[in-house]
């Protein structure tokens, strides 16, 4: 199998809306990525049917950033602050500093896999990042889309997905293909991702810079990225070649 691509960068965020962690290696298990969103918040003034925190404590999440060791899944606040992700002290740390004060509670239910908001993984290329750095006139870190995988197309196969066309996003063109990555993990590429108001947010501040959505919107329906579902899990690293899977499933 040729590859069409090799993968750049991993990401997991092993608690929702919280930063992520970059890593060389990840497992990628039938439910997902392992040690990916397997963590959320739930807070007590947030909407009914949608209890994962309101808008501004999701906001003010993303100022903390989650790791995994051997010890187990570590929170780090913006002050410098550790704890283990299960520590009560974590939650009275919470209630006294996100916004509002409301009551937070830890959701974790391994039986549940990841809390993840539609499809357990988002892949975007350093050709499509490219192109919207171009088209909107300025560098947009990557970290705003919290996406899993980051892949770089080979020239060959950008040239021949995109038509030669310098604004077109080369994995939309797989979208509905099953790819292959490493030796043994195979992911079906499904629809392209539909971004929030949380790409808006910059990573380190969480200021807001509305006219990201608003070019999203204009340019490319608001979407950017594609998801994927596990068609065969296994171990994937940097550098692992990414080719179209010599069976389609």
């Amino acid at each position: 199998m040729l590859p069409l691509a090799y993968i750049a960068e991993l990401w997991r965020y092993p608690v929702k809306s919280m930063r992520g962690e970059q890593v060389d290696a990840l497992e990628v298990q039938p439910d997902g990525i392992a040690h990916d969103r397997r963590y959320a918040f739930l807070s007590s003034g947030a909407p009914a049917g949608k209890p994962r925190l309101t808008g501004r404590e999701r906001a003010a999440l993303l100022r903390y950033s989650a790791s995994v060791s051997a010890n187990g899944t570590e929170i780090r606040t913006p002050e410098g602050r550790r704890f283990q992700v299960h520590d009560p002290a974590l939650l009275t740390y919470f209630e006294q500093h996100l916004p509002h004060g409301n009551r937070i509670t830890l959701e974790h239910d391994p039986a549940a896999g990841p809390y993840t908001d539609v499809r357990p993984i988002a892949i975007v290329s350093t050709e499509t990042l490219a192109i919207l750095n171009r088209t909107f006139g300025r560098a947009v870190d990557p970290r705003r889309f919290r996406s899993n995988l980051l892949i770089t197309f080979t020239s060959e196969a950008n040239r021949e997905l995109t038509g030669g066309n310098p604004d077109l996003f080369p994995e939309d063109a797989v979208a509905g293909h099953t790819l292959q990555l490493g030796a043994t993990c195979r992911l079906r590429l499904l629809e392209k991702i539909p971004r929030c108001r949380v790409v808006t947010l910059d990573p380190d501040t969480v200021e807001p810079d509305p006219a990201l959505m608003k070019h999203l919107d204009r340019r490319y329906g608001g979407r950017l990225g594609i998801y994927a579902a596990v068609v065969t899990s296994g171990p994937v690293q940097t550098g692992d070649a990414v080719a179209m899977a010599s069976t389609e499933v």
